[in-house]
C-alpha cells in the first residue's frame, strides 16, 4: 500500500479501534483482527503499514499527569528579541517542558510545562526565567477548561496546548499526590514506551517490569480504576504534509463572561482547546483558545467567524512561527535529576565567579 493510497474500510476500522482502546489481553491483535474480520497476522501487517505511513503513532498508556501529582501550566516568556533561540534552548533542556514555540509578540516564547510531585512549579519557572534571561514570565495554569481535543502532530508544526489542556480532566483525579511505590514509577516509565507490534506484545513490558503478564494486566487495571491512566490506545497522527497552521487567540473578556464565551467558542471545529487562565496587568487576556486550520488564511477566517459569533471582543492573534521543542510528556523522567544537578552546578559556578 503506497503512501498516497487512501485507507480502505478495514484500515478505517482499525484506526478507530486503536484510537479508542487497545485490548489489554495476551493476544490483542488477534482480538482486533476478529473485529475487522481478518487474521491476526494481517491485522499486525496493516497496523505496521499504518504506522509506517504516520497515520497511527505509538500505542501506549496516556497517564493523567495531574492525578499523579504533577503541576501543569502554560508559560509565556519575554526574552530579549536577539536571545529568543538561546532562551528556547535553555528552557527546552528541562524534561518537563514538552512544547516550546515562538510567536511574534513581546511574550515571544510559549512553553507547556509539567513538574512532578515534590518539585515546585514556581521555583522551576523562576529558574527557567533566569536561564532564559526573560524580562517577564507569566505562569498561566488552566483555571477552567471549556474544550480540549487531543491532536498529535507527528512531523507537522506544533499543536500548542492541546495535550496540556487534556491533562487532569478526569473527574476521578485526586487532590493530593498519590502514594506511588518505586515499582509503580518503573512501570509508569515502561508504559510510556511504544507497545511492540508483535503477537504477544505485553510480554515485553512484563519482562521489563519483572512481572507476569497477568500481574501487569492487574496493575494496569488498578491504575485505570484509580484514574491515573486516562486511556490506553494509539495516538493518531496527522498525515505527512498536512502542516496545519496554529494560532493562539488571547481574548480580553470580563471574568464573569469567560464561561459563556468559552463554551460558545468550543462549538467551532477549528478550536481545539479553550480555557480560562490568569490575567495580569501586562497580559489582560483571561481566555485563551487555540485554532488549527490548513493555512493561516483559514485560521483568520475561523477568527472572523468566531468574532461574528461571540461579538466584537478584543483578541490578540498569535501564530506559531517556530517550533523549538515538541514531544510527549515524559512522566517521572530519570533525566530530571540530571537537570537539577546541572542547575545546581551552574549556580555554584556563578557563586565561585562572584567570590573571585
Amino acid at each position: 500500500m503506497s503512501q498516497t493510497q487512501s485507507l480502505d474500510d478495514i484500515d478505517d476500522l482499525l484506526v478507530g479501534e486503536l484510537h479508542k482502546r487497545m485490548p489489554i489481553e495476551h493476544r490483542p491483535f488477534h482480538t482486533l483482527g476478529q473485529k475487522a474480520g481478518i487474521s491476526e497476522q494481517e491485522c499486525l501487517a496493516r497496523v505496521e503499514r499504518l504506522a509506517a505511513r504516520e497515520i497511527v503513532g505509538g500505542i501506549r498508556a496516556a497517564f493523567d499527569a495531574a492525578a499523579l501529582g504533577y503541576e501543569c501550566a502554560l508559560i509565556a516568556m519575554q526574552p530579549r528579541p536577539a536571545n529568543v533561540e538561546s532562551a528556547a534552548a535553555h528552557v527546552g533542556r528541562h524534561p518537563g517542558v514538552f512544547q516550546c514555540v515562538r510567536v511574534l509578540d513581546p511574550f515571544a516564547l510559549w512553553c507547556a510545562l509539567a513538574v512532578p510531585p515534590g518539585d515546585s512549579l514556581e521555583q522551576v519557572v523562576r529558574l527557567l526565567h533566569a536561564q532564559a534571561g526573560s524580562e517577564e514570565t507569566l505562569i498561566l495554569p488552566a483555571l477552567e477548561v471549556y474544550k480540549a481535543v487531543s491532536i498529535h502532530s507527528g512531523a507537522t508544526p506544533a499543536v500548542l496546548l492541546d495535550e496540556l489542556e487534556e491533562l487532569g480532566q478526569d473527574e476521578r483525579r485526586m487532590s493530593a499526590p498519590p502514594p506511588l511505590a518505586a515499582s509503580d514509577l518503573r512501570l509508569i516509565r515502561i508504559l510510556q514506551q511504544d507497545l511492540p507490534l508483535m503477537e504477544m506484545p505485553y510480554t515485553v513490558w512484563a519482562e521489563q517490569g519483572e512481572l507476569t503478564e497477568d500481574e501487569l494486566f492487574a496493575w494496569m487495571g488498578r491504575m485505570e480504576h484509580l484514574g491515573y491512566v486516562r486511556r490506553f490506545a494509539a495516538e493518531i497522527l496527522r498525515p505527512r504534509g498536512a502542516a496545519p497552521a496554529t494560532a493562539l487567540l488571547a481574548w480580553r473578556v470580563a471574568e464573569e463572561q469567560c464561561a459563556a464565551v468559552g463554551q460558545a467558542m468550543s462549538k467551532f471545529r477549528e478550536v481545539s482547546s479553550c480555557c480560562r487562565r490568569p490575567s495580569y496587568d501586562s497580559w489582560p487576556y483571561p481566555l485563551i483558545s487555540v485554532v488549527h486550520a490548513a493555512t493561516r488564511d483559514a485560521c483568520r477566517e475561523a477568527l472572523r467567524r468566531l468574532h461574528a459569533h461571540v461579538g466584537p471582543l478584543t483578541c490578540k492573534s498569535l501564530f506559531v512561527e517556530t517550533v523549538f521543542k515538541q514531544t510527549r510528556i515524559s512522566l517521572f523522567s530519570p533525566e530530571l535529576e540530571q537537570w537539577w544537578k546541572d542547575v545546581a552546578g551552574a549556580e555554584d559556578n556563578l557563586n565561585q565567579i562572584g567570590k573571585q
